[in-house]
């Protein structure tokens, strides 16, 4: 089972083999995105972590397959679990301000 997250932007890009070792999974797993049937590729994905609220939790250099067309990544179950340790106990390599504005102050 994958869970679904958008993608974020793509990273190095890696031997397709490789990838889907890290992975772990075959390549004959999952050949086809389940949003919109377009053809997937293995690669890296910098992702943002959808369970932080105002703290935006950012890991990048992520194994993922992302879909040709329409952009879409998804990420092994075991990516997932190893993504939660890392922003749990992991120390983060560089924190970046970001600037709010809001639209209705124009």
């Amino acid at each position: 089972m994958f869970q679904t997250f958008k993608k974020l932007s793509s990273g190095k890009h890696h031997d397709q083999s490789d990838l889907f070792i890290m992975l772990g999974m075959e390549t004959a797993t999952m050949n086809f995105c389940m949003a919109c049937g377009g053809n997937l590729k293995a690669d890296l994905v910098t992702h943002r972590d959808p369970s932080a609220r105002m703290e935006y939790k950012i890991v990048e250099n992520v194994p993922a397959l992302i879909c040709q067309n329409c952009d879409e990544y998804f990420l092994s179950n075991d990516v997932v679990d190893e993504i939660e340790q890392l922003t749990e106990q992991g120390q983060p390599i560089r924190q970046v301000v970001t600037a709010f504005y809001d639209f209705a102050l124009r």
